[in-house]
């Protein structure tokens, strides 16, 4: 009875995952994954591309996006990172995280043993994608839908003191005042506190990090599992660190 409880819990967690996943149509892949030394070492990072092209997403390498790209509804995107955790033998995993840096799944393990790195690597990004969610993925798209137009155009008219409540945003609170993230676009959020625009935060090169030019809030940040915002930045008074959460209240 254990047993069947434990195979039932892992198939809807599976079904769950895939349900997700499937709402998605694009992802965005490193140039570098976190083990290569250099971009597209051993060719896998078009390996990738290609194969998640054959599993009905529509990928896309960092760096190298053409003007369609930046017409697309973020609500579709993925960002992917790639992780190796082997040591003897190659285990490749790979995670998938929306615009907003949440994870939405994350991949079994793809394993191999053979000694040749290029080889080894190869087929443990093939073996990523014997996931049952990844190979049965096909984009079914979500009921609601939000263009990279229609947030420029609300943030535009909010900016103007023509607040329009249907503006995305995520809203939080540092030390009793509200603040409020206004995706500009897949790589950029405005920050606005209360009704004003103070500045900006710019995803970096790493799919994690944002750089912050806001202000005394000016710095770098990142978005931890439970969707909070965490700032570290510089006091000028004595050239310490600060580090700050802000807390994610919707």
């Amino acid at each position: 009875m254990k047993k069947y409880l434990i195979s039932l819990f892992v198939c809807l967690n599976s079904i769950c995952f895939g349900q997700s996943l499937s709402n998605y149509k694009y992802v965005v892949i490193p140039a570098t994954f976190s083990f290569q030394k250099t971009p597209h070492q051993y060719n896998l990072n078009r390996l990738t591309q290609f194969l998640l092209n054959k599993y009905d997403f529509e990928s896309f390498i960092e760096e190298e996006t053409n003007e369609d790209f930046k017409n697309i509804d973020v609500s579709k995107l993925l960002r992917l990172r790639v992780e190796e955790k082997g040591t003897f033998t190659s285990k490749i995993i790979f995670t998938f995280l929306d615009y907003k840096g949440s994870t939405i799944y994350t991949s079994k393990e793809g394993k191999s043993n053979r000694k040749d790195y290029k080889k080894s690597y190869t087929e443990a990004i093939r073996n990523v994608f014997k996931d049952e969610v990844i190979l049965n993925h096909v984009y079914k798209p979500k009921l609601e839908k939000t263009t990279l137009a229609q947030y420029k155009t609300l943030v535009k008219s909010e900016s103007n003191s023509d607040v329009k409540k249907e503006v995305f945003q995520l809203k939080f609170e540092l030390r009793g005042k509200e603040y409020s993230f206004i995706p500009l676009s897949k790589l950029e959020y405005a920050i606005q506190q209360n009704t004003k625009v103070i500045g900006k935060a710019i995803l970096q090169k790493n799919g994690v990090d944002y750089k912050i030019e806001a202000g005394t809030l000016t710095g770098k940040g990142s978005f931890d599992d439970f969707g909070n915002f965490t700032i570290i930045r510089v006091n000028p008074a004595n050239k310490k660190e600060l580090t700050d959460t802000m807390i994610r209240i919707k």
